[in-house]
């Protein structure tokens, strides 16, 4: 996958409703302006693939101990099929993989588009566990994948 050069990727902690509001990101938010796909807590953590201007596409993560829990993953209507949201979920698993390596990632599968983030997550090594998804960070970092 190509990305352009101006895509980047961000961190921002917090609710993600004034997140979508900074990029007018259409379509994530309900009519009245809440965000209902998922919580939204002030503690909630995004990262966040920006291109040029435009929020594009984000995970929605909690830290708790011992565990990343992967919430929400979103790609906007019109950029499905890039590669970004695989993008997005690399770089979040590289950047936990550093920080906590011991740590597992827990994934309920909460989007627009389940079976395209189930697929990715089975690509990086997640296995599903009951309704959810679970990956050791310590197997990415020994170079396997569960």
């Amino acid at each position: 996958m190509e990305l352009v050069r101006s895509f980047r990727f961000e961190e921002r902690t917090g609710s993600i409703v004034p997140i979508l509001e900074d990029y007018s990101v259409s379509g994530a938010l309900e009519p009245d302006g809440s965000w209902a796909r998922s919580t939204d807590r002030h503690d909630d953590q995004h990262l966040l693939g920006i291109e040029g201007q435009n929020l594009v596409t984000f995970v929605k993560f909690r830290l708790e101990p011992g565990t990343y829990h992967l919430c929400y993953a979103f790609t906007a209507q019109g950029q499905r099929g890039r590669g970004l949201g695989s993008a997005v979920i690399e770089e979040f698993l590289s950047r936990a993989a550093v920080i906590h390596p011991d740590f597992d990632v827990l994934a309920e599968v909460v989007s627009e588009n389940s079976e395209a983030v189930e697929a990715i997550l089975k690509k990086r090594g997640f296995r599903q566990v009951g309704s959810g998804w679970c990956l050791k960070l310590s197997n990415l970092a020994h170079g396997r994948a569960v």
